[in-house]
């Protein structure tokens, strides 16, 4: 069965595009994906409406927000995937894990650790190339979040 036309749709706040009630994206376990510009959820949008008004929301928002800076700091999307996927198959190749590659690629760990600065308004996610003993002793402290 379709999802009604009520569901779907796109929410604008503050300057970000919103894509809600999908299918496909993002990836099950994730409440939202950015692509090109635009955060994509499966949450219907009075839901995602809804949950975008409460502190996780916000938070959630700023994550995607900081992915925007990384991309603009790059000067494309093109940059900014062909970055990410790179990294993120590095780090796989040497983690063997795909959630540890995400949790430790250095743009997902720029937005995590400053999801809650509401003021962060510049990437710099140079810094977050960290040595895999770093990453890996980082990761290991997340414990329970994961």
């Amino acid at each position: 069965m379709r999802k009604s036309s009520s569901l779907r749709g796109i929410v604008r706040l503050n300057g970000i595009r919103l894509s809600c009630g999908h299918r496909l994206l993002p990836p099950r376990g994730y409440l939202g994906i950015t692509l090109f510009g635009t955060v994509w959820t499966r949450e219907p949008r009075p839901a995602m409406q809804a949950y975008l008004k409460t502190p996780s929301g916000q938070v959630f928002l700023n994550h995607e927000r900081i992915h925007l800076l990384q991309a603009r700091a790059l000067g494309s999307w093109a940059a900014f995937y062909t970055l990410y996927i790179w990294y993120w198959l590095k780090l796989f190749m040497v983690t063997g894990r795909s959630r540890m590659a995400y949790r430790t690629h250095p743009f997902e760990l720029e937005a995590y650790l400053h999801q809650h600065d509401f003021s962060y308004a510049h990437s710099q996610w140079k810094t977050y190339r960290w040595p895999n003993g770093r990453r890996k002793a980082y990761y290991a402290g997340l414990g329970s979040v994961l």
